[in-house]
């Protein structure tokens, strides 16, 4: 049977998709494209607000601190809900507001480029949180590991006892007495 190249499947259409290059959203009609390109957050070459800057600080928090407050979809979808952002230049005192952030056009700003990762700070918040974590994936890789020992254990005895001739009863009651010694 030969297959012909052309054939398409008729249950599907076939369309042409745009994708960002700032910050990967897609979309399907040029147009739709051409007005994310007017507010992307990432677009370096036309936004000129705080994130474009590259003095832009993004302040990382733990995922268990309270939200940023910040309430643009567009900030959000880049931040994230608990993430903020600082001026690297030193114009803004700590955290700054959406309204300042989103403001194009700033006697300050500094355009960035492309390939200018932003300058990432965890904070004291986060760094003890990633601590943390990062105990509490330890502490589960020892009980793992303790659960296969422990079951290897179990494996060896009941081969042992039943080559000796032992019941399932007595073999249980082994085991029992062998997980009471270790507590």
């Amino acid at each position: 049977m030969k297959l012909d190249k052309e054939w398409k499947d008729k249950r599907l259409m076939e369309e042409t998709v745009q994708t960002c290059k700032f910050c990967g959203a897609t979309f399907v009609g040029e147009e739709e494209a051409k007005k994310h390109l007017e507010v992307c957050l990432l677009n370096v070459l036309d936004n000129s607000s705080c994130v474009t800057c590259k003095y832009v600080v993004i302040n990382k928090e733990a995922p268990t601190s309270k939200r940023n407050g910040y309430q643009s979809s567009r900030l959000l979808n880049f931040l994230g809900s608990k993430d903020y952002i600082t001026c690297g230049k030193g114009i803004y005192e700590g955290k700054m507001l959406e309204d300042k952030i989103l403001r194009e056009n700033k006697s300050c700003f500094s355009r960035a480029d492309f390939d200018d990762p932003f300058e990432v700070f965890f904070t004291d918040n986060y760094k003890r949180w990633e601590k943390l974590s990062q105990q509490a994936v330890d502490e589960q890789n020892e009980l793992e590991e303790e659960i296969i020992d422990d079951r290897i254990k179990i494996g060896k005895l009941t081969e042992e006892m039943k080559e000796h001739g032992y019941t399932d009863e007595e073999i249980a009651l082994e085991i029992e007495k062998l997980f009471e010694e270790e507590d």
